[in-house]
């Protein structure tokens, strides 16, 4: 059961909870009452993929070898060969997974321009868009040296640490603005 449960806490952190960023953009959204349901739908959507294609990465490259590759993906489509007519499909795979993540990388810099704004009160975003964009470029190089050591943070502290950000702080900020409002409530009952 130990092994099952670290998977399950590695896989929580890293593509689950990092979704609390999407939360920042939701005030932006202009048609709110369909929000719930496409992040139902997303985060569903999202997990079923996920769970094929490790189940597909596990039944045709077997579970060392997808334990072991960055991109077990890219992988699996090199297997791809049908009637030796659809093959090398890993570029399509490439491509994907580089788009993906470029998207993400897009989304995450967002939300840390729109949360540094929020905290030192800044009138107008394009002002830190290029300093901050060159510190994450610096930071970048600097906090990732390498690919192993990219690696052993990735699957020894990144769990947690989303996992905090993702769920402890939010959590935790409910938890306050809920007792904020019972305050409140009783404060201006009291007051009538």
């Amino acid at each position: 059961m130990n092994p099952v449960l670290s998977a399950s806490y590695r896989l929580l952190g890293i593509p689950f909870a990092e979704l609390i960023l999407l939360l920042m953009i939701t005030p932006h959204i202009t048609n709110r009452k369909k929000i719930r349901k496409s992040m139902l739908l997303g985060v569903l959507g999202g997990g079923i993929v996920l769970v094929i294609i490790n189940v597909l990465s596990i039944a045709v490259l077997g579970a060392d070898a997808t334990a072991g590759l960055s991109y077990p993906t890219y992988e699996l489509a090199k297997e791809i060969s049908i009637g030796n007519f659809i093959q090398r499909i890993e570029v399509l795979a490439g491509g994907i997974i580089f788009i993906s993540l470029f998207v993400k990388s897009i989304i995450v810099f967002y939300v840390m321009i729109v949360i540094v704004t929020h905290t030192f009160h800044v009138s107008n975003y394009r002002i830190i868009t290029l300093p901050l964009g060159m510190l994450v470029m610096v930071l970048s190089i600097i906090i990732f040296p390498n690919v192993i050591y990219f690696r052993n943070l990735a699957f020894v502290f990144w769990p947690t640490f989303t996992l905090l950000h993702g769920l402890i702080y939010p959590v935790l900020l409910l938890g306050i603005d809920s007792l904020r409002r019972r305050l409140n409530k009783t404060k201006a009952s009291l007051e009538k």
